[in-house]
């Protein structure tokens, strides 16, 4: 589970942040106010992610943290790349 969440997903979330700060869609300062303000579930509340750090290896993620922008990134960036 660890290689898919800490190697693949890790991966797959950088390359989207990248692409979408390139085209000036979203920055990593919206995406952190978004995590830091998203109302997050009872159960979704102890593996909130940490704010994104895109110089660390790791984006400043744990494997439970990265499982949430998995599944919850597109709820939380959504409105930044339909308007587009």
């Amino acid at each position: 589970m660890h290689d898919i969440l800490q190697g693949i997903l890790l991966n797959e979330v950088r390359l989207i942040f990248g692409y979408l700060t390139a085209k000036g869609v979203v920055t990593i300062d919206q995406v952190n106010a978004k995590i830091a303000s998203f109302q997050y579930s009872v159960g979704d509340v102890k593996s909130k992610p940490s704010c994104i750090v895109i110089t660390r290896e790791d984006l400043n993620q744990s494997a439970a943290q990265m499982c949430m922008p998995a599944h919850l990134l597109p709820f939380m960036i959504g409105e930044h790349v339909f308007h587009r």
